[in-house]
């Protein structure tokens, strides 16, 4: 966990009570998956409209999804379990019904179980301060059994298609 490790260190230079505040949430993320059997971790595409609805793949992204309870794929015909959109601005929802017409997508599991979301920050995985907010909003989507921290709505929200 390089990008954890590389905040946590920057914080307890800076400010040991919010280095102790990300130290305790990534042990409870990390504590409450612990014992979860490897089918029960979703696999995700994350699409970025400002990058056109290319998947996303980073390092970083990786670490987050992971942390959060997921596998991080870029290969969108692999049929992920969960779709994720990152909102660039207000044009994303006039160019969702053309992306909900792509084949892949259509085959997908997220598709057929309506999991599809839509990250409302414009600038996400981009800061590292911005890690423990980060993880959270995915851990809310990909394990919402598990996780609750009141991100959904003002981070995230369920984008329902209408049968």
């Amino acid at each position: 966990m390089r990008y954890y490790e590389e905040l946590l260190k920057h914080l307890q230079a800076e400010n040991r009570e919010k280095a102790a505040i990300l130290e305790e949430e990534v042990n409870i993320m990390t504590h409450k998956l612990k014992y979860l059997p490897a089918e029960s971790f979703p696999s995700v595409v994350i699409l970025s409209q400002k990058d056109d609805f290319i998947p996303l793949s980073s390092e970083s992204l990786h670490e987050k999804v992971t942390l959060a309870g997921g596998k991080l794929t870029a290969d969108v015909n692999e049929g992920p379990h969960i779709v994720i959109v990152l909102q660039q601005d207000e044009s994303l929802y006039s160019q969702l019904f053309e992306l909900l017409q792509q084949p892949w997508l259509l085959a997908s599991s997220a598709y057929q179980n309506n999991a599809i979301f839509v990250i409302e920050k414009t600038y996400f995985d981009g800061d590292l301060y911005d890690y423990l907010v980060e993880t959270e909003i995915l851990a809310e989507i990909l394990q919402p059994k598990y996780f609750y921290f009141g991100h959904e709505g003002s981070g995230w929200i369920k984008f329902d298609i209408a049968g």
